[in-house]
């Protein structure tokens, strides 16, 4: 998009939101997508013991990564000399975390398939995020499977989903 394209663009806009109801330049701004972003498609299966992640390139069948990630944070313990972690890392994930269990204070993020620890949930899809687009640009899609609670088993309905989630039933 060119500068000047841009400018005429911001100019639709602020007329569209200084517009009074009542005028009859009132017009409405209709949200653009980016376009200019990759998109990846991500099937991802969160479970309290292993998550499961498979990613491709949208558009396309073929798989870019397909990832079985122990589901466990492991937070450096303070005065752990450096070295000791490769690459000095505070916070180590899956099977580094386990293999460091000496130097890491454990973390499993759920418990019977509920959050019970939401830090180290956030990190470890924050990490399972860098594995499905390592450059941290590309636009994701994706399908989540979590482990069933009392409230999501079939034949129950749970109240509602969390702010800025939809649920859909297979």
């Amino acid at each position: 998009m060119t500068t000047a394209a841009l400018e005429k663009s911001v100019e639709k806009t602020e007329k569209a939101t200084t517009s009074s109801p009542g005028s009859a330049a009132t017009a409405t701004a209709t949200p653009t997508r980016r376009t200019d972003r990759k998109s990846i498609l991500v099937g991802f299966d969160l479970g309290t013991n292993k998550s499961c992640i498979l990613t491709g390139p949208s558009g396309s069948t073929d798989i870019a990564a397909s990832k079985i990630v122990s589901s466990v944070v492991g937070y450096v313990r303070d005065g752990i000399v450096d070295g000791i972690i490769a690459g000095n890392a505070s916070i180590l994930y899956g099977d580094d975390a386990l293999r460091n269990v000496l130097h890491v204070n454990l973390v499993a993020p759920l418990d019977r398939g509920v959050i019970k620890h939401r830090d180290a949930a956030r990190d470890l899809l924050q990490h399972i995020r860098t594995l499905a687009d390592p450059s941290g640009t590309a636009e994701i899609r994706a399908v989540v499977g979590i482990p069933p609670t009392p409230m999501n088993r079939p034949g129950k309905t749970s109240a509602s989903a969390p702010p800025g989630f939809s649920t859909a039933s297979c």
